[in-house]
């Protein structure tokens, strides 16, 4: 973080989610989310290492990179595509946080 904004900001993804980029969330964004949903299941818990198995694996079935992949797993885990990496935030969620967020990002 840069500035106490950044920190008041990043703080504000914890305490509630609102999905912004919505328009991430359709089409071939809607695919890696599912994608991710259903990977996620598969583990107990997602540490930085299981992230990348997931989205390593993702990219490849569905033949996405860079943003294409990565923005999707970004709005459903924070409601926007922009923020911090996501392999910090992923250390930062629980299985069953991660879990709501996707389920509620594919709910709308």
């Amino acid at each position: 973080f840069h500035t106490l904004v950044e920190v008041a900001d990043c703080i504000a993804l914890f305490d509630t989610y609102k999905l912004q980029d919505k328009e991430l969330a359709l089409g071939e964004g809607r695919a890696v989310i599912e994608a991710f949903k259903e990977q996620v299941a598969g583990y107990d818990a997602i540490t930085e290492e299981v992230f990348q198995s997931i989205t390593k694996s993702i990219g490849s079935t569905l033949e996405v990179k860079g943003k294409r992949l990565f923005a999707p797993i970004r709005v459903a885990l924070i409601g926007t595509q922009s923020g911090m990496e996501l392999k910090v935030l992923i250390a930062l969620l629980t299985k069953q946080e991660i879990v709501e967020r996707v389920t509620a990002a594919l709910s709308t």
